[in-house]
């Protein structure tokens, strides 16, 4: 099994990275590689294109802190995205965020969207994932 562990820094990752090496995590026909991809949405999307079009892995995992600086989420808290706000897609106008769904310039219920989140569609997974399940956002 090849598994990619990606983040956008390296110091996201770096604990479960020591995690893996201090065990020799080194099964037969199993591998898990390292991609830092950068910060940003164009980063990542770059990156892991780039890195899925020569070798698709059989598992990624995101992981590190998800834009979120938040005391309710302590550091080395783990958790699982059930939903995605993509809090830098709009403009602030007047002291207030717009997302681009409320400037009309993309509709919240076409594809990928659903009431303007990115959905994580493995509901038969993330059931059986003993973590808490998050927005990435706080809904307006």
């Amino acid at each position: 099994m090849n598994i990619v562990l990606v983040a956008a820094t390296p110091y996201e990752i770096q604990p479960t990275g020591e995690f893996l090496a201090e065990r020799a995590y080194h099964r037969k026909n199993c591998s898990v590689q390292r991609i830092i991809t950068g910060v940003g949405m164009l980063n990542t999307a770059y990156g892991l294109t780039k890195k899925f079009a020569a070798n698709k892995p059989d598992l990624a995992i995101q992981a590190g802190i998800a834009g979120t600086m938040h005391p309710f989420y302590p550091p080395g808290m783990v958790t699982v995205v059930k939903e995605e706000i993509l809090g830098d897609w709009g403009v602030e106008e007047n002291g207030f965020f717009r997302e681009v769904f409320d400037l009309d310039l993309a509709e919240k219920d076409i594809f990928p969207f659903s009431k303007n989140m990115l959905i994580n569609p493995h509901h038969q997974i993330l059931h059986k994932i003993p973590l808490q399940q998050v927005r990435t956002l706080p809904a307006n």
